[in-house]
């Protein structure tokens, strides 16, 4: 029988977790990430990375809300839905390239961020 090394255990207690709360409903990422992190600490650092699909995806999810708030406002302003469709959009699109260039130049900043070693 082979020894477990680290990662091999977090597998295994992540898929007996997760085995558990799938028979009850109530999976949750929250409460396995923490128990990951938990079993980390008796084993080696973990480091949760960011991926660039990632960052798009929080993007985009915030400018669905944030095109839906900007067309409301434009509309109380301007009460034309063409000058509407065409501000929203403009500028949605703009920020949509803002908002993912920032998450991934504060991705590169170490600042606040804390590394302990076990």
């Amino acid at each position: 029988m082979r020894t477990l090394t680290g990662w091999d255990k977090i597998r295994s207690s992540l898929k007996e977790s997760k085995r558990k709360r799938v028979s009850i409903g109530l999976l949750d990422s929250r409460l396995i990430m923490e128990e990951a992190m938990t079993i980390a600490e008796d084993t080696k650092k973990i480091a949760f990375r960011e991926s660039r699909l990632r960052s798009l995806v929080k993007s985009l999810g915030y400018r669905i809300i944030s095109i839906a708030g900007t067309g409301i406002l434009t509309w109380i302003i301007t009460r034309d839905i063409r000058e509407t469709v065409s501000i929203t959009l403009i500028i949605q699109v703009f920020l949509i390239i803002l908002y993912y260039s920032y998450e991934r130049i504060w991705i590169k900043i170490n600042w606040g961020r804390k590394v302990e070693t076990i």
